[in-house]
């Protein structure tokens, strides 16, 4: 063999040395490739990380955001005084509820009572005035027992009848006529009265100044929240707010605006199946216009109870199924029903087991 062919063996044989050396690397990575995408996933229970057990227990889980309540009764309106003369007395507290007929103040010892109706009081009301304001009056006189008739708007002899009744019952000479501002009407009733800063007792009305301000019929409750909760509420949960005399009332969030004033985020807490938020203790609220600061809570999570688990312990599958491994390394299947504050309700799991928790996610 020439010294040519000898050279041309030598570097085929380096060839097909190189290639072979190439196939090999190639068939191992591919066995440990194939091996590693398609280990099974209880291998995972035996990961050298793993060196906590941690014991499933009964217990319960839940979750919630502590905010800041105001609560308030905002102004939907304002009440005109018609009466002339000297105020002598304000007969209500600031706030409370007023019914029909209640005396809201007297001028001159003379009653002023609160009574239903869109159209404020701008004439007298005798015989033989038609209008929405008698149709007011024989409301008002339905409601306090003394006329069965229809409430037509027309002022004729059974009403001056009934008007004569109620004078009678309130010391009044029986006139069967209303004289003008002995009625101030409220949008609706029961009525929330604020005395504005000039009506007070002893000033000299002459007619047709504001007397007071008509607060709107239910309370307000608005949240005050941060940048970091306001990624945590989606709206519709239920808002826990701790009332001035301990008792628990219940709302609904409704959609978060960015609130310039504060730089943060304003919450208003509507109520649930259209009911009040604070129920029969509404009178709790300050009615003179002041604002009341009550601590309350976004409800993130209910509570549930059951088998609770710590949340690091759970480990999810390509498939979307979730399980956990025991103190042998032997998968268990499990449904997560909740998770909150590191914790997670799951089914599948008897009290009292062992299953193992990654060493830098221990709980």
């Amino acid at each position: 063999m020439s010294g040519l062919e000898r050279g041309v063996h030598s570097t085929r044989t380096w060839l097909w040395a190189g290639v072979a050396i190439a196939i090999a690397a190639l068939l191992f990575a591919s066995g440990w490739a194939a091996q590693a995408v398609f280990a099974p996933a209880a291998d995972l229970g035996e990961n050298a990380d793993v060196t906590a057990l941690v014991e499933v227990r009964e217990g319960s889980i839940e979750a919630h955001l502590d905010v800041v309540v105001d609560a308030t009764w905002a102004v939907s309106s304002g009440t005109v005084n018609r009466s002339t003369g000297t105020i002598t007395s304000l007969d209500f507290s600031s706030g409370a509820p007023l019914a029909a007929g209640d005396i809201a103040y007297t001028v001159d010892l003379l009653p002023v009572q609160v009574a239903s109706g869109s159209v404020p009081m701008y004439r007298p009301l005798v015989e033989g005035t038609r209008g929405a304001d008698v149709s007011q009056l024989q409301h008002l006189l339905t409601s306090l027992g003394y006329f069965t008739g229809m409430a037509d708007g027309v002022f004729g002899p059974q009403t001056a009848g009934a008007v004569k009744e109620w004078q009678r019952s309130l010391g009044d000479e029986p006139t069967g006529g209303v004289d003008l501002g002995r009625v101030i009407f409220v949008p609706e009733l029961p009525a929330r009265l604020v005395a504005v800063d000039d009506f007070a007792v002893g000033d000299v009305v002459s007619g047709g100044e504001t007397a007071f301000k008509v607060l709107s019929s239910t309370a307000a409750f608005v949240a005050s929240v941060t940048e970091n909760q306001v990624r945590r509420i989606d709206g519709g949960q239920v808002v826990e707010i701790d009332s001035p005399v301990g008792s628990v009332w219940r709302g609904l969030a409704g959609s978060i605006t960015a609130d310039p004033d504060s730089g943060g985020y304003r919450m208003p807490i509507g109520p649930v199946d259209g009911l009040s938020i604070c129920g029969q203790e509404c009178d709790l609220v300050a009615g003179d216009g002041s604002v009341a600061s009550l601590h309350g809570r976004v409800v993130i999570q209910e509570e549930l109870t059951g088998a609770v688990v710590a949340t690091s312990a759970i480990r999810t599958r390509d498939d979307g199924t979730a399980v956990v491994f025991d103190a042998n390394g032997d998968s268990i299947a499990v449904q997560v029903t909740a998770s909150a504050n590191g914790q997670s309700l799951v089914e599948g799991l008897e009290i009292g087991t062992e299953v193992r928790a990654p060493a830098d996610r221990e709980e």
